[in-house]
């Protein structure tokens, strides 16, 4: 259980034009997290593997803080999401809605990156880069998405991993109803 919110940065991941989910910020301003605390790493729309590692390695450039927050910047936290800050695993995710559904949860141990908790000392010890594609023996297909890799490694590190709560999200490709610019946020 997470007592000072202080001590977490949070990340957001967003698209060039840094539009983000309103409900997304008004939950890290609700859960504490001091807002010169939320950071936006603006991403690249051709290039998603790359926005993830580079939000990675921009959090871990704080060396004050003891869990970092990461969010896709059309997550939208909701009172179910508050679980995360109660978990016991190292790394921990909030179920969403992907790509495939709700069906990308059936392993207890799945992680996937809409929104995500690390523990500092955890992340300071796996070596990027974190994200990337996993392909099939030609790279001719996808097997999987490029939070497989990152939770490979977690594993194989003896980390813990595991999910709680729910947020809504919109999935790669859908139409994002509503969102605000955030311009005026630490942005890199």
């Amino acid at each position: 259980m997470i007592t000072d919110r202080s001590k977490i940065s949070a990340c957001i991941i967003a698209n060039p034009d840094l539009r983000v989910a309103p409900e997304l910020l008004l939950w890290l301003l609700d859960s504490h997290i001091p807002r010169k605390n939320i950071l936006v790493y603006r991403g690249n729309d051709r290039d998603q593997v790359a926005a993830y590692n580079a939000a990675v390695e921009m959090a871990l450039g704080l060396k004050w803080v003891d869990y970092h927050l990461f969010a896709d910047a059309d997550v939208r936290p909701y009172s179910a999401s508050n679980a995360l800050f109660e978990s016991r695993f190292n790394i921990t995710c909030v179920k969403c809605d992907t790509e495939t559904g709700l069906s990308a949860w059936a392993d207890e141990s799945d992680f996937h990156t809409a929104l995500w908790l690390a523990d500092n000392k955890v992340l300071r010890q796996m070596k990027g880069p974190w994200f990337g594609w996993d392909y099939n023996e030609s790279h001719s297909r996808i097997n999987g998405c490029v939070c497989g890799k990152f939770r490979r490694a977690a594993i194989d590190k003896g980390f813990s991993i595991g999910h709680v709560g729910h947020a809504r999200h919109y999935p790669r490709g859908s139409q994002l109803p509503d969102s605000i610019c955030v311009r005026n946020c630490y942005t890199k």
